[in-house]
């Protein structure tokens, strides 16, 4: 197995070239900062996750960033898995944003990708054991107008793939939620990186 994080949401061309996802005021001075972004902070729990895996002995690496589409990611992943002849897991990375009151952690698959399920909800699972999550939801990622259709769309270029290669989308916690926001700093991120490695491995 082959394990590779993909930080969603760190640019992409065209309009989207400047794009870090989701934000909030995490140091409460009025103001949404580069460093408040999804795209910045998702890399903390995904170095943990793969150090993680590193020490059981899982080949780790990052999506390279000359992939931008969302095509040319899976693609790249396809080629990888052939050129290897491994099981390759993709996490794709991100974090929620949302009313300041949801309190669940999220992971997806595409809802035509029912193989992908199992490590899906082993994530799910692991999301548990972070005092700061209550509940942990796992769902299939459906087309519009269900409210999971934006996740669907990360997902859709890996659709076609091989069952070699598996892809889940995970949102371990709100950045709008107070209750969540110690896991931005301190060993928050190592402790969600730690819950999706334990999960990959379970899934061995």
């Amino acid at each position: 197995m082959i394990a590779v994080f993909d930080i969603q949401h760190f640019g992409q061309k065209g309009k989207h070239i400047d794009s870090r996802g989701a934000g909030a005021d995490l140091d409460g001075d009025g103001k949404i900062e580069t460093w408040e972004r999804e795209a910045e902070l998702t890399p903390f729990y995904a170095s943990s996750a793969s150090l993680f895996l590193a020490a059981a002995g899982i080949p780790c690496a990052f999506m390279p960033m000359q992939f931008s589409s969302y095509e040319e990611r899976a693609e790249e992943m396809v080629r990888l898995q052939k050129r290897a002849n491994e099981r390759v897991v993709v996490i794709l990375c991100h974090l929620n944003a949302g009313g300041g009151a949801d309190d669940y952690a999220l992971t997806l698959f595409h809802d035509q990708r029912r193989g992908d399920e199992p490590l899906a909800r082993a994530i799910a699972d692991e999301m548990l054991s972070l005092v700061e999550i209550n509940r942990s939801v796992c769902l299939a990622a459906e087309a519009a107008p269900h409210w999971t259709s934006r996740a669907r769309y990360c997902l859709e270029a890996y659709a076609k793939a091989p069952k070699e290669v598996t892809a889940v989308l995970v949102e371990p916690w709100f950045l709008t939620t107070k209750d969540h926001q110690s896991l931005a700093g301190g060993d928050g991120p190592v402790r969600v990186g730690h819950a999706i490695a334990r999960a990959i491995i379970s899934e061995l």
